[in-house]
């Protein structure tokens, strides 16, 4: 990508939100999350331009949906409202054989045929039932984790208040 259209796809960094146009925002220019300022894009586009749609980005136009009732709308109208190919904003391309399926990014009725799969599996009853077995493999991620970030005599401090930390974080727990 020649440097006038990486300049031209960056135009929101180091900016404050409302020195760019509604018109001109593109929430898909991953610099803006690099440096942590996306927060101030989003607060304008939720009191302003709750749907906004992106004209022009490094990946084509596309509709940004901001607001909680808003999102609900779109996610509870599948007839509607699409997220196929992907849930990604950018598409692999149509002359492409890379499949990315997944679950959560299918319409009706493939989304209703795959969660009626996996939806009893996951049922509180059966969580509860497999409490112990979710414990064990949280313990044993956070472990390692711990073992593999932080030199091994604070990772052994750390390890008492991890499982008070991840029995509250999974709601095991009171």
């Amino acid at each position: 990508m020649s440097a006038v259209i990486k300049k031209k796809y960056r135009h929101m960094v180091g900016k404050d939100p409302y020195e760019v146009a509604l018109e001109d925002y593109d929430v898909s220019q991953r610099e803006i999350y690099q440096s942590n300022t996306m927060w101030g894009f989003f607060d304008r586009l939720r009191k302003e331009d709750p749907v906004h749609y992106c004209k022009e980005s490094r990946f084509g136009p596309y509709w940004s949906v901001t607001k909680f009732a808003d999102i609900m709308e779109v996610e509870g109208n599948p007839e509607v409202f699409s997220s196929e190919p992907s849930i990604a904003i950018m598409d692999a391309p149509a002359d492409s054989d890379y499949d990315m399926s997944m679950f959560i990014a299918m319409d009706e009725p493939k989304h209703g045929d795959q969660r009626r799969t996996v939806q009893s599996s996951v049922a509180p009853r059966n969580l509860a039932n497999m409490e112990g077995l979710i414990r064990e493999r949280v313990c044993t991620i956070l472990d390692r984790l711990l073992m593999e970030t932080f030199p091994v005599s604070m990772a052994r401090a750390m390890r008492s208040a991890r499982f008070k930390s991840a029995d509250q974080t999974l709601a095991l727990r009171p």
